[in-house]
């Protein structure tokens, strides 16, 4: 008699194996194909439906940070991607612009990726979606005649999930402590010095075979003993150290063009406090912070947070006003080219999450009778509307309104689920399983 369940038992074993593994909770190094030949995926070859679709948008997502390093020693590497295009005469080559920051140099590359397997996943997703791993061939080519450049080639494994016509970056099980994705495994070669190559690895959520690197029970965090090596803000930048905050949200991608900003605030009435933004330490403008609540951590008023809000590729500003014993609140200032311009209503969104992804600004609240509110907010030139809301009752049922038309509108209303609601609501509601 045959036992239904021992399939998907050593399915999930073998892909526990690999994923800790991955996420550099095991000794045994891990490569790009131990992954691809693991149970969790057939040996059927689906390279074809990745040749015909324009997976540029899916490969990987602006709304997470790559983490890696390089070397023996661990030390940290920085990956930005400034385009990722599909060529337009092979479906299965794409183009990469980009920029590496390495052993405390910026590097411009540039360089391809070309895919060469999909495979689907034996086990779907809870919620019903087919899952795929697709394996691409990256090369990046930093400047020949720059110091401590080189090329980086290997593997880029990339986990999508597909819904009905639409590929989707898998990030439906973020959050869970050995989610990974975007997983790289390679090498850099200087051209100073071709016959020494370097390890080079890096993921978003975990890092390929980055014991003894990776100590987080959680998510990822770098052991003290490597904090030398570029990783000394990391982790106090989490825990809302400002210095540390400033390091990594540098945009160390523009190498000489970088332009580091500050603020310094200091109060100058009773709920008022005025802030000195500075470019490169030169005075860039001042504005004035008023908060109209009385805040339950007065002292964090005006800490900085740079960072693309619109999704023009600028760093723009969001200065605290503090929390009201609930929710957080910022002031928004996007950079227009010569000063930074204030967005009015943003103000009054309470714990604003920007999605770079999803063009957006998501909002999370709730109301004194216990209501759960879901928004999202589009940028217009001068300031920042409400396109868009859910509404979720104390029985657990689902109410959507539109808010883009003069008047508001029920979309979905009284749902026993959020599939009932518009594509981008399922797709939100899909990678944040725990609202």
């Amino acid at each position: 008699m045959s036992c239904p369940n021992l399939t998907h038992y050593i399915a999930t074993l073998t892909l526990l194996t690999v994923c800790l593994s991955v996420s550099g909770h095991s000794r045994r190094p891990t490569t790009a194909d131990d992954i691809l030949r693991s149970a969790e995926y057939q040996s059927e070859e689906h390279l074809s439906e990745a040749v015909v679709a324009d997976l540029s948008k899916v490969l990987y997502n602006p709304d997470y940070e790559i983490l890696g390093y390089e070397g023996e020693d661990f030390h940290r590497l920085r990956i930005h991607y400034t385009t990722i295009h599909r060529n337009h005469t092979d479906g299965g080559l794409y183009n990469i612009t980009g920029a590496l920051f390495r052993r405390n140099h910026s590097l411009p590359v540039q360089g391809t990726l070309r895919i060469r397997t999909m495979r689907k996943s034996k086990m779907p997703s809870t919620l019903g979606y087919q899952r795929y791993i697709l394996a691409a061939d990256v090369e990046l080519f930093g400047p020949v005649r720059q110091s401590e450049s080189g090329v980086i080639r290997g593997t880029l494994l990339c986990r999508l999930y597909r819904d009905g016509g639409t590929w989707l970056f898998d990030d439906l099980d973020y959050g869970n402590p050995d989610y990974s994705n975007h997983l790289f495994f390679g090498s850099f070669s200087a051209y100073s010095d071709t016959g020494k190559d370097e390890i080079v690895s890096w993921g978003i959520g975990r890092i390929p075979n980055s014991q003894p690197l990776d100590h987080g029970k959680e998510h990822f965090l770098p052991d003290t003993k490597y904090l030398r090596n570029g990783w000394a803000s990391y982790e106090p930048a989490l825990n809302g150290n400002e210095a540390a905050m400033e390091e990594e949200e540098r945009t160390w991608w523009d190498g000489e063009r970088e332009v580091h900003i500050t603020a310094q605030t200091q109060k100058v009435a009773a709920q008022t406090y005025r802030a000195s933004i500075l470019h490169n330490e030169h005075l860039q403008q001042v504005v004035t912070i008023a908060p109209d609540f009385l805040s339950t951590n007065p002292k964090d008023i005006g800490m900085l947070t740079r960072r693309d809000m619109n999704g023009d590729g600028k760093t723009d500003l969001l200065l605290y006003l503090g929390n009201d014993g609930n929710h957080d609140y910022y002031e928004c200032y996007l950079w227009t080219g010569t000063h930074y311009q204030n967005i009015p209503s943003f103000r009054r969104i309470p714990n604003p999450e920007p999605s770079l992804a999803a063009q957006c600004v998501y909002s999370t609240y709730v109301s004194t009778d216990g209501v759960r509110h879901f928004q999202r907010y589009r940028f217009t030139t001068t300031d920042i509307v409400l396109t868009s809301s859910v509404a979720v009752g104390r029985n657990g049922r689902y109410t959507e309104t539109d808010h883009s038309e003069s008047k508001t509108s029920i979309q979905h209303q009284d749902c026993d689920t959020y599939r009932c609601l518009s594509d981008f609501w399922i797709r939100y509601f899909d990678s944040h399983p725990q609202r």
